[in-house]
């Protein structure tokens, strides 16, 4: 993560909110250390966390992710 403090940067520059993405092997790796980044540089940050697997990539994970939103 040491890209964060440049990803926080550009963030910033396109709004005060953002969510993250993620499988559940990554939200561990870089998920929540992302977000955690996210929030100290003053960017309301969100974390959403789906299985891992090409088989949760449906039209009704797509719904489930902007439910969340």
């Amino acid at each position: 993560l040491h890209e964060a403090q440049k990803i926080v940067e550009q963030v910033s520059l396109l709004g005060s909110k953002a969510v993250i993405i993620t499988n559940e092997k990554i939200t561990e790796l870089y998920g929540h250390p992302l977000c955690q980044a996210m929030m100290d540089g003053g960017v309301e940050a969100y974390l959403l966390t789906l299985p891992d697997g090409e088989q949760h990539k449906t039209r009704q994970t797509k719904e489930f992710l902007e439910d969340q939103m």
